[in-house]
Parts: C-alpha cells; sequence; structure tokens
C-alpha cells in the first residue's frame, strides 16, 4: 500500500512539474513574440519618420520646379539653398542672376 501511494504521489509530482514546465514554456514564448512586435513597431516608426522626410523633399522639390518653371529664379536659388551655406553666398549667387 505504501509502495503505491509513493508512485502515485511520484506521478503527480511529475505532472505537476511538466505542468509547470509547459506554462514557463508558453511564458517564454509569448516574451519573444511581445520583443518581436515591439521590434516590429520601432521600425515601422523609423519607416514612417523616413517617409516624411522624402515626402516633405520631394514637396520642396515641386516648389523649385514649379518656381524654375515660372521664371522665378531668385526664389528657386533660395529654395535650393543648403543650410550650411552662409548668407554672402546666397547673396551672391542670387547677384549673379541679377
Amino acid at each position: 500500500m505504501k509502495k503505491f501511494r509513493i508512485n502515485r504521489f511520484l506521478k503527480k509530482k511529475t505532472a505537476e512539474e511538466n505542468n509547470l514546465e509547459l506554462v514557463h514554456e508558453i511564458i517564454r514564448t509569448e516574451i519573444k513574440e511581445i520583443e518581436a512586435f515591439q521590434e516590429t513597431l520601432a521600425v515601422r516608426d523609423q519607416w514612417e519618420v523616413q517617409l516624411n522626410k522624402l515626402i516633405q523633399k520631394n514637396r520642396d522639390s515641386q516648389a523649385s520646379l514649379q518656381n524654375l518653371s515660372k521664371g522665378n529664379a531668385v526664389a528657386n536659388l533660395l529654395a535650393m539653398g543648403n543650410k550650411n551655406e552662409s548668407m554672402n553666398q546666397l547673396k551672391d549667387n542670387i547677384a549673379k542672376v541679377n
């Protein structure tokens, strides 16, 4: 009778350990999925920022092309001016056009 109780106890304990291992594995898998989802959202945010920059650059290019097609060279030079250029360089460019 004692042997039966011990076997029953061991089987019950093994089943509980297996259940805990299963739950642990499920939780680890869920954590990995959540981390992957977070990474996906971060990449998506980076792509959206890049897309917005490209859209703005396209708008600026379209405005420059419209100014150029209208013959407004001064506005075109100002629009094309690089942020790194000094005001003197822009003035020189405008003077050359006029």
